[in-house]
């Protein structure tokens, strides 16, 4: 290589990143005409293999796959070529995290992850994977897409906050030319859907139940599935119940609870027909939990999670086996299956630069391709594993956690008040604006709805409903005599308004402990931790309300313009 600095006239490599028993990778500078640029991710199938054709069809085949798919929450493949008896892919250069990263930062700083943030994560890649699904090759035929690895490491956060899937490096699709053996399993036990390991043929919901496991992990910060013996793990894929994410963290709410469900039941008749509809029902939670819920925001708190991209980021890449190969055709005496490490035929060796070559670094998405190539499997549970609180040993549910929740028709209430536009709370979880249609009450249960808002006294409505039952309800909201937000008759939440003093626009970014429901001037902002909120510059009044942990607190605090004033605190009942 060092003979040859451009590849294909244009690629100029700056180092490698990784070696393996088939392949190695490079982080290489894309130049052109004068003032274009950009880095790009190189990746070379070694010169051992180059002259065997059923090696140089396994190192083509993710390209042949991935080179269909043009979506921005999917890594894009820019060129597939022979270069001096060298086969190279040319892909995209994520600078950012796996979510690894993004879960072993949060169990680093003993935090959870916001509902709408994880929400907003698994929206984007399950848009990227309804588009793999959906996708048909030049002649319009379908290819019948299936990612087959989707874990955290197969999905990207870049430091934007915007996602992208990666790996389609064992994907079954119509236009791959190696097939997997028939009867042979590769990938992540833990995250593979029971009718994957019972050999059953698969689409897009199998992939759909990998992502609610990840979504269940990304929620509850820790491993789903999660045993040293993988029989053991096959096992409990197939036989053990998954628990509601709210049964191991408190304030996830019920509606994020139905979808995780329903997203990793076991039979896949009762899954979201479809990742488009998972992305539509986490669209319709986001918009009630988090309106304001972006990208920006997604990015700003993985910064702060994970910290800065930098080659520290190592720890991230693949260096040994945690997949496996499930062989369903071979049984051990016990009336097992046959299940053996896949790591053939040689394990990652990370390639370290000098320590003055500071270079970010990136999760690539062809990296997370090692399957395939042999360059070995994900050590996932040491990629876990925080280095203050080792990973719990049985993440599966034990007979004394509550079992999966079912999925029934849920009740709706509609809701209207005079004058429209008011708050819908139900707790310390906020609803929505009227007019509002809610259907994620629990059925049988009495609910505490508050409807307020800015200059109207806040009005309690009490509710119960059976499963499939509707109900129309109609709020009429006093004034305030004092133009505030007063006091619901029973109990509401107590807002304040404040009248900032003029002169330009600041930001505010706030955390508590625990987590709060926020409203500022009177106005409800959805539950903390918020990010970059614009603010008239002057004083504003913060209310801070988590019935929980019975918080409710008021506190001051001063926006400057064109500043972002950033506030942590921790709140005692």
């Amino acid at each position: 290589m060092a003979n040859t600095p451009l590849i294909f006239d244009k690629y100029e490599v700056t180092r490698r990143l990784a070696v393996g028993g088939m392949g190695e990778i490079f982080l290489a500078r894309q130049t052109g005409v004068p003032g274009f640029e950009r880095l790009v991710i190189l990746k070379r199938l070694l010169s051992d293999f180059a002259g065997q054709p059923a090696f140089v069809e396994q190192f083509l085949d993710e390209a042949r796959v991935a080179a269909t798919l043009n979506h921005p929450n999917i890594v894009s493949i820019f060129e597939v070529g022979l270069w001096q008896g060298n086969y190279f892919i040319a892909m995209e250069y994520i600078h950012g995290y796996s979510l690894v990263s993004l879960i072993r930062g949060l169990g680093k700083r003993q935090r959870y992850l916001p509902p709408a943030v994880g929400a907003k994560i698994i929206h984007d890649a399950a848009l990227g994977l309804d588009h793999a699904h959906q996708a048909r090759d030049v002649n319009g035929r379908p290819l019948h897409i299936v990612h087959r690895d989707i874990s955290p490491p197969n999905i990207m956060l870049r430091d934007d906050g915007h996602v992208k899937v990666v790996d389609f490096g064992i994907a079954r699709a119509a236009n791959r030319a190696v097939r997997t053996s028939t009867g042979a399993l590769k990938g992540k036990i833990g995250y593979m859907p029971p009718e994957q390991l019972q050999g059953e043929e698969l689409d897009g919901r199998s992939d759909q139940y990998s992502l609610g496991v990840v979504l269940w992990e990304l929620l509850c910060r820790r491993r789903l599935y999660h045993d040293d013996n993988p029989i053991k793990v096959l096992h409990a894929v197939l036989d053990r119940p998954v628990p509601p994410p709210s049964a191991i963290v408190e304030g996830i709410p019920e509606a994020l609870d139905q979808i995780t469900c329903r997203m990793v039941t076991r039979n896949r008749d009762e899954r979201f027909q479809s990742c488009a509809e998972v992305a539509r029902a986490l669209r319709r939670f986001i918009d009630l939990a988090d309106p304001e819920m972006s990208e920006e925001r997604v990015g700003e708190l993985a910064r702060e999670v994970v910290g800065p991209v930098s080659e520290e980021q190592n720890d991230d890449l693949p260096i040994s086996g945690q997949d496996f190969l499930v062989d369903l055709r071979q049984r051990t005496p016990d009336g097992e299956f046959v299940v053996t490490p896949f790591s053939q035929p040689g394990a990652v060796t990370l390639a370290q630069p000098p320590r003055r070559a500071r270079a970010p670094i990136v999760v690539l998405a062809i990296l997370l391709g090692v399957v395939v190539l042999g360059l070995g499997g994900l050590l996932t549970r040491e990629l876990w594993r925080a280095p203050t609180q080792p990973v719990a040993a049985a993440a599966s549910p034990s007979p004394t956690q509550p079992p999966a929740a079912k999925v029934v028709a849920p009740p709706i209430v509609r809701l209207e008040s005079t004058p429209a536009g008011a708050t819908v709370l139900a707790g310390n979880r906020v609803l929505g604006v009227t007019p509002l249609v809610i259907d994620t009450l629990a059925a049988e249960v009495e609910h505490l709805l508050l409807v307020e808002r800015r200059g109207f006294e806040a009005q309690e409505v009490r509710v119960r409903l059976a499963a499939g039952e509707e109900k129309q309800l109609a709020v009429e909201l006093a004034r305030s005599k004092s133009g505030k937000k007063g006091k619901a008759a029973k109990g509401g939440t107590e807002a304040v308004t404040t009248t900032p003093a003029a002169g330009g626009e600041g930001y505010l970014t706030l955390k508590t402990t625990p987590w709060t429901n926020v409203s500022i001037d009177g106005e409800l902002y959805g539950p903390s931790p918020l990010f970059k909120i614009k603010l008239p510059a002057g004083e504003h009044t913060v209310v801070l309300v988590n019935e929980q942990h019975g918080v409710r607190v008021t506190r001051k605090v001063t926006i400057r313009a064109g500043q972002t004033e950033k506030v942590d605190w921790a709140l005692k009942p």
